[in-house]
């Protein structure tokens, strides 16, 4: 039987991703108790840092190329 995690097709790829997204939202929510995450008090924004260290901390990496 085929992988379900990853399923590609030419244009599309369809992830499992409930049980990566439980596991990222602890791990978020961790640092954010820690105050290891800072965004800017003007935009509101996430801070170059924490956006890449966020994209290290997830369990897939940042959806969203740079």
């Amino acid at each position: 039987m085929a992988d379900r995690t990853t399923e590609a097709t030419a244009d599309a790829v369809d992830r499992a991703t409930e049980h990566h997204a439980q596991a990222d939202l602890r791990a978020v929510l961790q640092l954010c108790a820690a105050g290891q995450l800072r965004c800017s008090a003007k935009t509101l924004r996430p801070a170059a840092a924490t956006a890449a260290f966020l994209a290290e901390t997830l369990t897939g990496g940042d959806f969203h190329a740079d």
